[in-house]
């Protein structure tokens, strides 16, 4: 449990709860650079983003707890990039640099409190 709670959670996400699977959620960012993406609440998340609007930069994703999962699938016809610096050091991606994700393609990602970055999974 989350935050103390006792009640089944699978049914959807109530407040305070992560789901036991991953649930799935679209985006669809602005061209250009997002810095400190909020995720919808603390289970883990499959995102489908659409870059429809031109190519994108999610630099960073504001965690909601320790191992915190995120799979990111680009399901757009332009490039999806991950990672960069501009988003608070707590929120950026553990990596040598940017990731580029093509279309249909994913990257997995996972939040460790102890280094205070989300790394590849």
């Amino acid at each position: 449990t989350v935050d103390g709670n006792i009640t089944d959670p699978d049914g959807g996400a109530p407040a305070g709860w992560a789901c036991s699977v991953a649930l799935h959620v679209s985006a669809a960012p602005a061209a250009g650079v997002s810095t400190n993406v909020a995720l919808p609440g603390v289970s883990d998340y499959i995102m489908d983003v659409s870059t429809a609007a031109g190519a994108a930069t999610l630099d960073g994703f504001v965690a909601q707890r320790d191992r915190q999962r995120l799979v990111l699938c680009n399901v757009g016809a332009n490039p999806l990039t991950v990672g960069g610096t501009a988003s608070t050091a707590a929120n950026q991606v553990r990596q040598s640099g940017p990731v580029t994700v093509l279309q249909n393609d994913c990257i997995a990602l996972v939040y460790i409190s102890e280094v205070s970055r989300w790394i590849a999974a």
